[in-house]
């Protein structure tokens, strides 16, 4: 039964994401070396759609019987430790916004990334630490070296600011 409230859920996102580009389309396009005001709308227009096809491809129903079984006994279980995570996920954004000015942009990215991929529920640490990493430098090149916008560098630790 939740496949298929998943399922029509993610039809009406599809729908959504339709009605959304349309709309997007009616304002100029511009270029990329000069972006007009549709540029950006049609853009999250055609994430936002992709989006919402992948989940309606997850939620199509399937007559597997033999895995409902399996995995009911372990649905209580999440339902419980999962209920926590966004508490916690709060809990990680208070700890960052507070370390921010302390610790600056790189160090308190980089805790808040890892913890909120740990919170989350990956259980090796080899492809948080990648995956923090590769954002963290990522988002600093585009910030600070593409854009020369300065972020926050720290008192305690002076990187990651200009």
């Amino acid at each position: 039964m939740k496949k298929q409230g998943d399922f029509i859920s993610s039809l009406i996102l599809v729908a959504l994401g339709i009605f959304y580009l349309i709309y997007a389309f009616s304002y100029p396009w511009g270029s990329l070396a000069n972006p007009g005001p549709g540029f950006l709308p049609v853009v999250a227009g055609v994430l936002f759609l992709l989006l919402s096809l992948r989940l309606t491809l997850e939620a199509i129903p399937h007559r597997s019987t033999s895995r409902a079984d399996e995995t009911s006994a372990t649905t209580e279980e999440s339902n419980r430790t999962g209920a926590l995570k966004p508490i916690w996920i709060v809990v990680a954004l208070a700890i960052y916004i507070y370390l921010l000015d302390k610790a600056g942009y790189l160090l308190s990215s980089f805790f808040l990334l890892l913890a909120a991929i740990k919170i989350i529920g990956d259980d090796s640490w080899w492809k948080p630490l990648l995956i923090t990493v590769g954002l963290v430098i990522g988002t600093y090149l585009l910030f600070v070296v593409w854009l020369e916008v300065p972020l926050p560098g720290g008192h305690l630790i002076p990187i990651g600011g200009r």
